[in-house]
């Protein structure tokens, strides 16, 4: 089970910049560029919109990049940082773990974030993806147990830890709103058993 936070950024991608006319952040740019220094080269993981690489831009020459899973945020980010390297990443990482898994089922949250991380693997394994709403976590359990399968399952940070719960571990799951990179294997059994990885 991979997850992420239930935020949309696709849907919000077009007004997620209002925040900082709104705000304003005072000192969040002049703390980044102290902590910057004289680096020549930067990388942004979790660029979003490029707000920052463009604070970062013109403050002296550097060799700019940024990392983000949402297209449309990396579509604004093109455009406020023309000069940088901009890379669409994480689903290819899951994908590429994944590869010899043997997976047959994948299910994902109405929201586009859970979709497109799971659209690489349903690609390579030719599998059509089931979407379940997000709330609707009895019907992904009672799926998941009558499966026989490896299944995958893409959710968010409030919902795959009550999932995993419902199939039976009972170990307190706590995924912070800065984890994107989460892999639980869930092993069921007389005894289910619950294995927590990592994928970047």
């Amino acid at each position: 089970m991979a997850s992420g936070r239930v935020t949309d950024y696709d849907s919000v991608a077009d007004r997620y910049d209002v925040r900082y006319g709104r705000y304003g952040y005072s000192g969040v740019r002049d703390t980044v560029l102290s902590f910057l220094g004289d680096a020549t080269a930067v990388l942004e993981v979790g660029c979003g919109t490029g707000h920052w690489l463009a604070s970062v831009d013109n403050s002296r020459p550097r060799r700019l990049a940024g990392i983000d899973p949402s297209a449309p945020m990396l579509d604004r980010a093109r455009r406020a940082a023309p000069a940088a390297q901009l890379v669409r990443a994480r689903a290819e990482a899951l994908a590429n773990m994944l590869r010899d898994s043997e997976i047959s089922a994948i299910y994902t949250t109405e929201f586009k974030r859970t979709q497109q991380t799971a659209a690489p693997l349903a690609k390579a394994f030719g599998l059509t993806v089931t979407t379940l709403p997000s709330e609707n976590q009895a019907a992904l359990v009672a799926k998941l147990r009558a499966s026989t399968a490896n299944s995958l399952v893409v959710g968010h940070g409030n919902t795959i830890p009550d999932v995993i719960k419902a199939l039976g571990i009972s170990e307190l799951i706590n995924i912070s709103e800065s984890d994107y990179d989460n892999l639980f294997v869930v092993l069921l059994g007389e005894k289910p058993y619950l294995i927590r990885l990592h994928y970047r």
